[in-house]
Order: C-alpha cells, then sequence, then structure tokens
C-alpha cells in the first residue's frame, strides 16, 4: 500500500495530505541537520519515521546509505525495480530474450562477487 492510501485510510485523505506535506520537510530538515552535525554531505539519504494517532510525526531512523542491503530479498526488488526503471527510460530496447525475467536470480553488477552486499 502506497504511503498517501495508508494515511488517508488512517486519518482521511485530508490528513493525508497534510501529513505528506508534514513528513516532506521533516524529511529535508533532518537531512539537512544530520550534514551539518557531521559536517559532510551526502548523495542519499532514507528516512524511516511513524505517526502517531494525534498525528505527530516522529522519526525513528535516518540512514545515510540506504542502497547498502543487509536484506538479500529487498535488495533484489531493488534491483529488478531499477532494471526496469531504467527499461522504461530507455524505452525498452532490448529484446524479449535479453530482459531480465521477473523474479530472481538477477544478473550482478560487475565485480559483485568481491562485495558482501552483493553476494
Amino acid at each position: 500500500m502506497a504511503m498517501d492510501e495508508a494515511l488517508g485510510a488512517a486519518f482521511g485523505s485530508w490528513a493525508a495530505q497534510e501529513l505528506s506535506a508534514r513528513a516532506a520537510v521533516l524529511a529535508e530538515q533532518a537531512a539537512k541537520a544530520m550534514e551539518e552535525a557531521l559536517g559532510r554531505e551526502f548523495m542519499e539519504m532514507s528516512l524511516d519515521l511513524g505517526i502517531d494517532d494525534r498525528q505527530r510525526l516522529w522519526i525513528f531512523e535516518l540512514n545515510s546509505k540506504p542502497l547498502r542491503f543487509d536484506e538479500r530479498d529487498i535488495q533484489r526488488r531493488w534491483v529488478h525495480n531499477l532494471i526496469q526503471y531504467v527499461q522504461a527510460v530507455a524505452g525498452d530496447s532490448q529484446p524479449p530474450e535479453r530482459r531480465p525475467a521477473a523474479g530472481y536470480p538477477l544478473p550482478m553488477a560487475a565485480g559483485a562477487g568481491r562485495d558482501p552486499i552483493w553476494s
């Protein structure tokens, strides 16, 4: 279920829009605060947050390297989604026999065997 759907089901559509906007602002503020506190810039970050029954936002975790996976299933789904996105942007120019199958295993990047995240 998408975030907007979940928020709408829990709090109603108007509140869902408001909460989504507040979450976006909070995510940006948290990322900036982390970068300032650590004195460096990160290319990407992810934020795990929750919303209580009084519609207060709570930060559970801020990750500076969200694309480093320790769960293989999540990694595989991410790689599969990335491949689908790149194919869509490229106009899906690969013939059907060269396209990755939906499912597993997925082809791994060059040098992937040396990185425990990819193995």
